[in-house]
């Protein structure tokens, strides 16, 4: 069903058909204010490629406005006002405010959009707001955004940690000592090294050095045979 039956069935636009011939007999074709005229664009059921440049896809979060949400409400209410005297003059800025230009309900959603960083170019500012202004007074509003809205955050970006030096140097020797310890496993005819026999350097033999008592040549075993000789020979003199 067209999105139009709901007005003309409102309006009782079908009534109306033929009373503007009876408002102007003058003219074959009946009054042109009060003809009803077939728009070139329907609705988005039988003209949705025409429609669908002003849908809008993106759900809108709630949100806390901050101190760059106010700065550009406030922006955008200055540059109303001062577009409104420009294009109307100041009378119909103070008989009818600002909206002439852009209506309350665009900049809420202007200042919504511009929150969530949606609203970066003209056709942007077009599809999210439908404002039908966008094309003559983009550029404007585009640069109040920009200047009033707050930075994206920067992304997180990790960094993989490098390998150290240190931990290399100890997995190569780790990897060589395991080496070594298998090849000594694995190879069980290999000989362990002779060690040298302790030899004594008094008497020229092996098992003892010269401080070890066994020594023949040790003073201990020396001194105990001239004391003995020394006890022989008092006794044979008494």
């Amino acid at each position: 069903m067209c999105r139009r039956k709901v007005f003309d069935v409102c309006f009782d636009n079908i009534a109306a058909d033929t009373d503007y011939l009876e408002c102007d007999t003058t003219n074959s074709q009946g009054c042109a204010r009060c003809r009803v005229t077939q728009p070139l664009i329907c609705c988005n059921i039988h003209h949705p490629s025409e429609v669908s440049a002003y849908d809008s896809n993106i759900q809108k979060k709630k949100y806390t406005k901050e101190k760059h949400n106010f700065m550009l409400q406030d922006a955008l209410d200055n540059w109303r006002d001062a577009k409104t005297i420009i294009v109307y003059g100041w009378a119909r800025l103070n008989d009818l405010g600002p909206a002439l230009i852009m209506p309350n309900s665009i900049l809420d959603c202007i200042i919504d959009c511009a929150h969530h960083h949606k609203i970066n170019t003209i056709q942007d500012l077009r599809k999210e707001t439908g404002w039908t202004d966008a094309e003559l007074f983009g550029e404007e509003v585009i640069g109040i955004i920009q200047r009033c809205t707050a930075p994206l955050p920067l992304p997180l970006i990790s960094t993989p940690l490098r390998p150290s030096t240190f931990s290399t140097i100890n997995t190569s020797t780790l990897s060589l000592l395991n080496t070594s310890s298998l090849n000594s496993i694995s190879s069980p005819s290999s000989v362990a090294p002779k060690h040298h026999a302790i030899k004594c350097g008094a008497c020229r033999k092996e098992g003892h050095n010269s401080c070890n008592r066994i020594c023949l040549k040790h003073p201990s075993c020396n001194g105990g045979s001239e004391k003995e000789n020394v006890s022989q020979t008092s006794h044979s003199h008494i």
